[in-house]
């Protein structure tokens, strides 16, 4: 597993040198790239499906709730994608409301 604090650590021990050479920077390269991973959110431990905890009585409630949710976000950016094509007003409702929430 990667120690994100050790890599840190080495960041800032390469840093404080101020040495600015190539051969630093191609040092620091991969270890920003380390810390970038992390930043963005990118689970670094085994990927384990979370449940739809989806609450209500509609049809697409009911046929998403107790799924893997990254499997149904799959499944709902094809149908955006889908809507955007064949209907952009109705894509364009949807994103709207979604930037409000």
């Amino acid at each position: 597993m990667i120690d994100f604090d050790e890599i840190e650590k080495e960041i800032i021990k390469i840093e404080s040198s101020r040495d600015t050479s190539y051969a630093t920077m191609e040092r620091l390269a991969p270890l920003y790239c380390a810390m970038m991973y992390k930043r963005l959110g990118v689970n670094t431990e085994a990927y384990e499906p979370q449940a739809v905890n989806a609450m209500g009585d509609s049809e697409f409630l009911l046929a998403v709730s107790g799924k893997d949710s990254t499997k149904a976000w799959a499944v709902m950016n094809e149908l955006m994608d889908d809507l955007m094509i064949g209907n952009k007003r109705v894509y364009d409702r949807v994103m709207d409301k979604l930037r409000r929430v």
